[in-house]
């Protein structure tokens, strides 16, 4: 039976009994080693999830939520591992489960978000990041994938660049918000506007191929034949380096048919 404590003033006419908890220097002691623990092994599954060892992280996680089941972070982390693994169910589960913990979590929420979007539950997934944006403001990542789902989803170009051009404002080195912009400025048949972005996105990530690859087409059917085959031989480099046989081949089939097209002179 925990002791409690009698709180009484002199004109009270009951007392108010409070149960507390005592812990012992002994007790205390077991108590942050247990912590202390569990971030270690927290630590290890994030190291083990860098160098691509899934499994092996998933494990360091189970320990650590062992030792402390409330520990929002190892649930989050191995929802990360789990979806890496294309285990997209998991990975749900382990971030509802860490937003029960933590029900204010933008990383948890954001995560769960890309997950849903895995699943084709675009709705939920919307709801997620949206819910994100409302934790954390200036969260970037959250409003680009946001302005994924408008564009590619919805259809709605015009939130989707609302959105983009809010993770640029809040995060200004984002190559990917360029990219998605680029996309998207493309679809409004901005080309040069996306150009534009597709080359700052470049400029962010030198080994974006896909920027590269969506320039190139670009500028080819604005005339500029060499630049175009300029930028579509240089996305085919970087997909075969990265090892992406089909991106690669589709790559091939664009360089093919852009040397079909004619070349405009530029105006004086």
């Amino acid at each position: 039976m925990h002791p409690t404590l009698k709180l009484c003033t002199v004109v009270a006419i009951a007392c108010l009994s409070v149960p507390f908890s005592v812990h012992t220097p002994a007790q205390a002691i077991r108590i942050a080693s247990t912590q202390s623990n569990a971030n270690i092994l927290i630590e290890q599954g994030k190291e083990k999830a860098k160098r691509k060892d899934y499994q092996g992280a998933i494990t360091a996680f189970n320990q650590a939520l062992r030792s402390n089941p409330n520990l929002a972070q190892a649930y989050i982390h191995r929802g990360l591992a789990h979806h890496d693994l294309e285990d997209y169910q998991r990975a749900i589960a382990d971030y509802t489960a860490a937003l029960k913990i933590d029900p204010n979590n933008g990383e948890a929420l954001f995560n769960r978000g890309e997950a849903r979007t895995d699943i084709n539950d675009f709705q939920g997934a919307l709801a997620d990041v949206t819910r994100a944006i409302q934790v954390n403001p200036s969260y970037a990542e959250a409003y680009n994938h946001r302005a994924i789902l408008h564009a590619e989803i919805d259809g709605n170009l015009k939130l989707a660049l609302a959105d983009l051009n809010q993770a640029i404002a809040v995060k200004p080195n984002f190559a990917d918000a360029y990219y998605n912009r680029g996309k998207t400025l493309t679809a409004t048949g901005n080309a040069k506007g996306a150009i534009a972005d597709y080359s700052k996105a470049i400029a962010l990530n030198p080994d974006l191929a896909e920027a590269y690859g969506n320039r190139g087409i670009l500028r080819a059917q604005m005339g500029d034949i060499p630049a175009g085959l300029t930028d579509l031989q240089q996305a085919a480099q970087i997909f075969s380096k990265l090892g992406n046989l089909e991106a690669y081949q589709q790559t091939e089939i664009f360089i093919q048919q852009v040397k079909t097209l004619p070349q405009v002179t530029p105006s004086p």
